[in-house]
């Protein structure tokens, strides 16, 4: 089962997420996975923790694709939007699994 999740529009952990997928966009879109520590860059670690398959499509601009099971889309871990967010801002298209788990995220392209 997949659920349409609309993209940030603001969110302090998208600029965090952002640096990490462009410092190492070469290894994350050779199938090395990239990690953001958001505890080493002054966010709390807590947080929805999150191990979900996203689908990033060109052709829209709105949402993503998650293989998340919950009935809301505004309980979707705000950390693994921002990071599904950072990605298409980055022009990282494709399908990425983003984990989130005590303050490490986790993302890797499938």
């Amino acid at each position: 089962m997949t659920m349409k999740i609309p993209y940030c529009t603001r969110s302090k952990f998208i600029k965090p997420c952002a640096v990490v997928i462009a410092a190492d966009k070469s290894s994350l879109l050779g199938g090395k996975p990239v990690t953001v520590n958001f505890s080493k860059i002054e966010h709390p670690s807590s947080g929805y923790t999150a191990n979900n398959l996203v689908v990033i499509d060109r052709s829209d601009l709105r949402e993503f694709e998650a293989d998340w099971l919950g009935d809301d889309p505004t309980r979707f871990s705000v950390r693994a939007r921002a990071a599904a967010t950072a990605l298409r801002e980055d022009g990282s298209f494709g399908r990425f699994r983003i984990k989130h788990q005590n303050g490490v995220l986790t993302i890797t392209k499938m």
